[in-house]
This record gives C-alpha cells, sequence and structure tokens, in this order.
C-alpha cells in the first residue's frame, strides 16, 4: 500500500482453495487465522492474544447484532480489521475461496475498507470478484493488477463507488472493456487513472472517460487503443491543463502526426476538430512534470520538437525506441526543461554522440539515463567523451547504456569517481571493458545492487570477485562471459546471501555443480535463476533448488544433464516458479507430475518430449500464461492444444515453428482466443494457409510474424496483415514462393519501425528494385537484421539499399550475384556490421579486407564458397 497513508495495510496471502470453500454464514463472525502468518504480522500479547494478523480476512452476510460485529457500523457494511481502512491481497494462488470463517468472535473493532488492491491474482474470477465487491463499501482507491475480471464485477463496484473514487488503477485486464469505462465516467472525482494493457476498451469510450474525469493528475493510457483524438480532448479542458501531472502514452500507436480518415470522422461525430496535429496538443499541460510516449514511432519530429518548446517543468522523460526523435528535438526538451532528472532515450537512433555531448550543458542533476549504442550517423559513434558529458551528474544512480561498443574504460571509470550513488549499471555488449573500470566501480560505488556485464569478455574473475565483495547485489546479470568461474558465484554467496534475488550466468561454460549448490544453499530470496547453457550442471545443484522457496524464473535450456526426475522434484518442491523454460533438455510430460505453482507465465519447451499429457497436468495453471514456447514439440494433437489454448487469454508471443500438427484450425483458434499477441512463430508450418493467417490481422498488437517455409501463404493474406499491423518490427518469409515483391513493398511502407526483414529464398521473387527502393526510403534507419538470399535485382539497387542501412548489424546476402562494388559500400556505409554471411558470392574478391578493416565490431563473417577469394587473404582475415 501507499506509505503515505496512515492506516497500516492488511496483506492477505491465502492458500488456494476450492470454488466450494465460499460459504456465507449470517451467524458467523469473521475470524484472523495465524496459521501461516509471517512474524511481522502477528501482534503482541494482550486481550487478543492467539490472535494473528489476517491471512484469510472471513466475511459473511453480517447483519446488526451478528457476534464481534459493531452495532454502529450497521447490517451489512464492510468491515476491516482495527486500525486498517485498506484491504491488499497480494497472491499468484488466489482462486475463488477469497475469504474463510471461523466460528470464534473478534474482539476487535472494524472500520470500512476503503482500499482494495489486487495484484497478480489469476485465479480470481468474476464470481470470486462480485463475492468480495459485496461486502466493500464505497472505495477511494481500487488497484488491480493482471487479474481476469471482467465488466459485470468491476461496474457495480464502481457504479457504488463513484463519489468517493479518487484512485482507479486497472493495469493489464483483458478482459476488462468499454462497460467499465462507462462506469468510470461518473468516477468525477479521480485523481489517478491508470488503464495500461487494458487492449479492449475502445478509442471513444476512453476518450468520453478522460472528458467527464476533470481532476485528474496521473494519467496512465499505455497499450491502449489511445489515439490523437484522446489527446484533443485534453488541449480544450482548462480543469486538465491545471491538473494533469503524470501522463504514460507507452505503445500507443494511434497518437500520429496526422489524423486519419478513420480518427477523423470519429472525432467528427463527437464534435471534436478534425484539425489537430498530435502529440503537440499537450503543449497546454504545463505543470506536467513526468512524460512516457516510448515505443510511439508514427510521431514526426516535427510535432516532437514543438511540443518541446511548450512543456518547461518535466522531471521524467521517456522517449524510449521513439526513431523519429531528432538531435535538435532532444536538445530543445532539455534545454527547456533543465530539471529532468529521468530520461530514457535508449533506441532513438537518431541520437548520437553530438547531442549527448550537447546534453551536458544542459541538464546537470540527472539521476536515470539510459541509452543505447547506435549512432546517428556514420561517423557520430557514441563515445567516452560525449557519455562522460551526459552523465555529468553526481547524483547519477542508473546508467543503462547497452551495446555502446565504442566506449572504454574511461566512461566507466570516471561514472565511478563521479558518481557514489550508483546502483544499477548495464555496459552489457560493451566490450571493450575491462577488469581496471569494474575494479573502480567495486571501490567507489559501494551502493551498486544492479549489474549487468553480460557479454563484455575481457573482463575476469578478479573483477567480478571483487565487486561481489564490496557491493550487496541484488541482481546480477554476467551471462556470456567465457573466463567467469565459480569462483566469483561462491563469494557471490558467501559475503550478502540473504540479498541477491537474480542471478544469469547464461553462456558461462565453466561453471560446475559447486558453485550452483552454494548459491541455492545460502542465497534463499533467489528469485530468478538462468542457467541456459550451463552444461556441467547436473541433477546435483539442481535438487539442491528446492531451498528456494521463493523462486520464480527458472532456466535449465540446453542443461543436457539434467534429467526428468531432477526436474520434477523442483517443480513438486518450488511453489513459486512462474517462468520456466527447459529447451532441449530430457524433461517429459511425467516432469509435471504434482506441480505445485499454480500461476506459470513463461513456459518453454522447446525441443522436448512433451505430449498431450502435460495439457491435463497443468490445467488451469495457465491462466496468466504470457509467452509459450512448443517449437520442435511433436508430440500433441491439434483438438487438445486448441482446448487447452482457449484459456489462454492473455497470452502474447507464442512459437510453434516446426510442429507438424499446427494447421489452420489450430492458428485460428490461437487468434481468436489470443487478442494480445505480439510476437507469432508459424515456421516450416506446412498446413497453414491464408485461411488461418489471414486473421491476424485483426491482432493489431503484432509486432513480430514468422512465417518461413510456410509454402502455402501468398500474397493475399499478408497486405491484409501489412495494412492493419502496422507496429509490425519483425518480419520472416523466406522460403515462401506464392509471396512477391508488392507485398513486401507494403510492409516496407506501412510499418516504418521494421528492425528485422528476412526474405527471400531459392526461388522466391521478394524483392525487385521498387522494392528495394521503398526499403532504402522508409526503413533503412530502423533495419538492424537483413536476410535477402538469393536476390535476383540489379547489384545498383541493391548497393543503394545497403548505403542507408547504417545501423545494420547483421546482413545475409547468400548467394546473390554482387560484386566488389557492393562489398565496398557495405565497408563504408554499415559501420555497425556484427555478423555478415556472403556464402556462395562467386565474384567477390580481395575487397572483402575492407569489411574487415571499417566494420570494427565484426564478428562473424561466413565467405565459404566464395572461390574468387584467396586463401592467403582468408588466412590473414583469420590473423
Amino acid at each position: 500500500g501507499d506509505s503515505s497513508t496512515e492506516a497500516p495495510a492488511i496483506v492477505l496471502r491465502t492458500k488456494s482453495g476450492r470454488e466450494q470453500d465460499i460459504v456465507r454464514h449470517s451467524d458467523r463472525s469473521p475470524q484472523l487465522s495465524s496459521a501461516t502468518a509471517s512474524p511481522d504480522q502477528r501482534p503482541a500479547s494482550g486481550p487478543s492474544a492467539g490472535l494473528s494478523a489476517p491471512q484469510n480476512l472471513s466475511t459473511s452476510d453480517l447483519t446488526p447484532g451478528s457476534p464481534g460485529v459493531s452495532p454502529s457500523h450497521g447490517g451489512g457494511r464492510p468491515i476491516a480489521a482495527k486500525g486498517s481502512e485498506r484491504l491488499s491481497v497480494s497472491s499468484t494462488t488466489l482462486e475463488e475461496r477469497l475469504i474463510s470463517f471461523d466460528k470464534n468472535p473478534l474482539p476487535l473493532s472494524f472500520k470500512p475498507i476503503r482500499k482494495l488492491t489486487l495484484d497478480r491474482c489469476p485465479q480470481l474470477s468474476n464470481k470470486g470478484m462480485r463475492q468480495l465487491s459485496t461486502l466493500l463499501g464505497s472505495l477511494e482507491a481500487l488497484t488491480i493488477t493482471c487479474c481476469k475480471v471482467g465488466d459485470k464485477a468491476l461496474v457495480d463496484l464502481l457504479t457504488r463507488s463513484h463519489a468517493d473514487l479518487t484512485s482507479c488503477v486497472l493495469k493489464w485486464c483483458p478482459n476488462v472493456s468499454d462497460r467499465t469505462a462507462e462506469a468510470l465516467m461518473v468516477c468525477t472525482n479521480l485523481t489517478t487513472l491508470s488503464l495500461h494493457g487494458c487492449r479492449n476498451i475502445q478509442t471513444p469510450a476512453i476518450r468520453d472517460v478522460v472528458m467527464c474525469c476533470q481532476e485528474i493528475a496521473s494519467l496512465d493510457l499505455g497499450h491502449t487503443a489511445t489515439d490523437t483524438s484522446v489527446l484533443d480532448v485534453i488541449s480544450r479542458s482548462d480543469r486538465l491543463h491545471e491538473n494533469l501531472v503524470e501522463l504514460d502514452l507507452t505503445f500507443c500507436s494511434g497518437i500520429t502526426s496526422s489524423v486519419s480518415t478513420h480518427d477523423q470522422e470519429s472525432m467528427l461525430r463527437s464534435n471534436f476538430d478534425a484539425d489537430v496535429s498530435g502529440i503537440s496538443l499537450l503543449g497546454g499541460c504545463q505543470k506536467l512534470r513526468k512524460l512516457v510516449i516510448s515505443n510511439c514511432n508514427f510521431i514526426a519530429n516535427s510535432d516532437l520538437r514543438d511540443l518541446a518548446e511548450e512543456l518547461h517543468s518535466l522531471e521524467t522523460l521517456h522517449l524510449r525506441n521513439n526513431i523519429n526523435l531528432g538531435a535538435s528535438t532532444l536538445l530543445a526538451f532539455l534545454r527547456n526543461n533543465p530539471h529532468i532528472v529521468d530520461l530514457d532515450i535508449y533506441g532513438c537512433h537518431r541520437i548520437g554522440k553530438t547531442a549527448l555531448t550537447e546534453m551536458g550543458e544542459f541538464v546537470t542533476a540527472i539521476k536515470c539515463l539510459s541509452v543505447c549504442g547506435t549512432e546517428c550517423k556514420t561517423g557520430d559513434f557514441i563515445d567516452d567523451a560525449a557519455l562522460i558529458s551526459a552523465a555529468n551528474s553526481n547524483l547519477l544512480t542508473v546508467m543503462v547504456v547497452p551495446d555502446c561498443v565504442g566506449i572504454s574504460d574511461t566512461t566507466a571509470s570516471i561514472a565511478a569517481q563521479t558518481s557514489p550513488k550508483l546502483r544499477k549499471v548495464d555496459f552489457s555488449g560493451c566490450r571493450e571493458l575491462t577488469d581496471t573500470s569494474i575494479m573502480e566501480l567495486a571501490v567507489h560505488c559501494p551502493l551498486l545492487e544492479d549489474i549487468n556485464f553480460s557479454g563484455c569478455t575481457k573482463i575476469t574473475p578478479k573483477s567480478l570477485t571483487m565487486i561481489a565483495r564490496n557491493c550487496a547485489l541484488e541482481a546480477v546479470n554476467v551471462s556470456n562471459l567465457p573466463r567467469l568461474t565459480d569462483a566469483v558465484l561462491i563469494e557471490l554467496s558467501e559475503v550478502h546471501p540473504l540479498k541477491l534475488k537474480s542471478l544469469n550466468v547464461s553462456g558461462c561454460s565453466k561453471i560446475t555443480d559447486i558453485a550452483i549448490t552454494k548459491v541455492a544453499q545460502r542465497c534463499l530470496f533467489l528469485e530468478a535463476l538462468i542457467l541456459r547453457e550451463c552444461k556441467l550442471l547436473s541433477d546435483q545443484s539442481i535438487t539442491e533448488l528446492t531451498r528456494l522457496t521463493r523462486l520464480k524464473t527458472l532456466n535449465v535450456s540446453w542443461c543436457g544433464k539434467v534429467t526428468d526426475d531432477a526436474m520434477h522434484y523442483v517443480l513438486r518442491h518450488c511453489t513459486s516458479l512462474h517462468n520456466l523454460a527447459f529447451a532441449f533438455t530430457t524433461i517429459s510430460s511425467g516432469t509435471f507430475r504434482d506441480i505445485a505453482t499454480r500461476d506459470i507465465r513463461k513456459l518453454s519447451l522447446q525441443g522436448t518430449n512433451v505430449d498431450d499429457e502435460i495439457f491435463s497436468m497443468l490445467n488451469g495453471r495457465c491462466v496468466t500464461l504470457r509467452q509459450l514456447s512448443l517449437n520442435w514439440c511433436n508430440g500433441f494433437s491439434p483438438q487438445r492444444f486448441n482446448i487447452f489454448c482457449k484459456r489462454l487469454k492473455g497470452l502474447q508471443v507464442c512459437d510453434l515453428s516446426r510442429c507438424q500438427w499446427v494447421n489452420d484450425d489450430v492458428v485460428s483458434t490461437l487468434v481468436r482466443s489470443c487478442r494480445s499477441l505480439r510476437d507469432l512463430r508459424l515456421e516450416r508450418c506446412a498446413d497453414v494457409t491464408d485461411l488461418s493467417i489471414s486473421e491476424l490481422r485483426n491482432v493489431c498488437s503484432l509486432e513480430a510474424l514468422v512465417l518461413n517455409d510456410c509454402t502455402q501463404v501468398t500474397s493475399e493474406s499478408l497486405e491484409m496483415i501489412a495494412d492493419s499491423c502496422r507496429q509490425l518490427r519483425k518480419l520472416q518469409i523466406q522460403d515462401c514462393p506464392k509471396v512477391d515483391a508488392n507485398t513486401v513493398a507494403l510492409f516496407a511502407q506501412n510499418c516504418r519501425d521494421l528492425q528485422q526483414l528476412k526474405i527471400g529464398g531459392h526461388n522466391c521473387h521478394h524483392l525487385n528494385d521498387d522494392c528495394a527502393e521503398t526499403i532504402q526510403r522508409v526503413t533503412s534507419q530502423s533495419l538492424r537484421d537483413l536476410s535477402i538470399p538469393w536476390s535476383s535485382i540489379s547489384e545498383q539497387s541493391l548497393s543503394s539499399m545497403l548505403a542507408e542501412c547504417h545501423h545494420l548489424r547483421t546482413l545475409e546476402l547468400n548467394w546473390c550475384d554482387i560484386t566488389d562494388d557492393t562489398i565496398e559500400v557495405l565497408a563504408s556505409g554499415c559501420p555497425m556490421l556484427t555478423n555478415l554471411s556472403i556464402l556462395g558470392c562467386k565474384q567477390v574478391t580481395t575487397t572483402i579486407i575492407c569489411v574487415v578493416r571499417d566494420c570494427k565490431h565484426l564478428s562473424v563473417l561466413n565467405v565459404s564458397l566464395c572461390a574468387s577469394i584467396p586463401s592467403r587473404l582468408i588466412r590473414k582475415i583469420e590473423e
């Protein structure tokens, strides 16, 4: 609960129970059970000795004169324990049995419950919510997160509380729709409103809520259907201009620079002026202190610049992944808002070292800084000097600078010396960092809690042991460090064992059972453990994980020595596990027998031997499943999967690649049941056709689509997707012979934030000169990963396109008819290349050395079957 409130919070943690456990007894009073109450919840001895703080808050149809109820409260009035006006339920195992009873009356006085919090209660249904709401009076604050409760229960509660409700937070509630929004319209005293992730609330309903609730100070509309018309409502309200302090519009793809025809018609029907100018409408909100417009890629840089000139009170500014943001616009924001302390410009590809260098002139009190290592243009790499200038603050607590391959120990060392309050650093992918800077952090930043050095291959166990000894670390990511040994983890587990909550050692091939056993025995509060590709681990250490009663995330993918019996033992005893990854291990469906956890959110079974039996074992445990990977799992039947799939209302990522049982019926059921899909992978699903793929046009949240080798999919269905799913960022349609170049051009034209594009293949004609021109003109600045094998376009068109793709990291040109001219273009135009494959390009000769010389971050080069490259040159490259 809110620590600023005087009344203490009641936290209810209920064990799982059956639906029939809910009973209604008019002759019984509530009881506070001490069965599993924590020590800090138990009261001192005295008149109430023997009674503990509530684990289960009992409720019933209370009437005047019932034992333990003060008559002054009236019959049936909702109650809470003495001194409390808040009811908070934070439990992943909460089912329909919300409340239990006992015959013993409670000799305490009571107060009405005014604040209700339901946090991640996946088993709470409409029925349970309606029973709970009958026991509540008029609420002041309502918070519901990641629950499947729907309109019917919420409308009654909101209608009853409309006069008193000041805070309503509904986050990731997939069953909430326009009916709930209509009930919110009468809650005119709201000062805090969040509909984050409630995708089923339509734009007109959101607009009407904002129009009616004029006292809102904090408004969160992230991941909703919010469009420019909602901003028009805000711009026309003097009260909102006066009150609005915080605004979150994350992933609101409907906010554009110009109003679409559909939006114009919608606003005209509602008597709004259609002549609006997008995000700049917020310029009248002069008191705005927090603005989050991350991942809104249809906002023009000119509109952002207009907004920057109007706002002068910002303290938090998040512009993550806004590819249109220009350097001058960012500097305008900083110049006009010198008190910004939290800045997130990660993924803003046009921000380079020049902008970061000038940033230090305007903002001197930055506390949280997030940038990424992409450059503005050729030669404008983010380097040490730029980051040092941007992070020039002794108040800095968070520094997130992943993939800044142009920085060295200088940045980290100076940050350590000037920012002793650092608590979180992310230098993942900064391959030039060495032990020197890590030791500086260990010495000067004792408050460090969260470190990420993934992929910093020059770091050795010496510096990591030192930082583990000096800092009380809570989150540690040291994945993909080939030098990491057991000594670092043993030191980590011995110095501050009870602080560690998250540990990622993926790809660290030297880690053995000794280290993981130590961690399991001492780090008892560990919540996340990632052991992917730690191939020396066996059952000896995995069985020790049962000591970790708070473990929520476990990844043992590619750990070939871990057996079915060990994982069955872990799943039976670890009751808090939510995220499970067992890719390419020896587990089977029997592993999930007697599984203890009641709430699975992420599940990866790629390449395992599971079958239909697993569906019955996981029945009821996957209601809140967000990510599911069954890649290469061929033991399922379509009928059983369809039944299972209908429960997965909140599924966002699904991988069914190489599953021979997948057909149109499976895909259609998946799409109709899971309206929140963001990532769908159907590679080599030969029975999938346009019939089911065309239904994806209704999934507007789609960001990644993989259809490689789906030979029956044609341009007809894909063009429907290109027209409706414009926030698509990854597209793979290689070896789809019935798809033409016009379809690819349509994706390039509509999906302006396309970062991965894999097209072409043998006998495929996905790319022609016109398509290449469209890619060059529209998406070249956003592309990171491009694969066009067997391309038949002219070398001139290909070279012109690649010359504009300055941010490419991975490029595949296998079997393309290219010459040294194209290689020279690559060397000068794509300096950030890390992976290049030109397999079978027989006309490429010695110019390949230019790529090796100019692309300083190149780590993978495939020149197989390039007959014109001399063997002596290949040996020189290897050296």
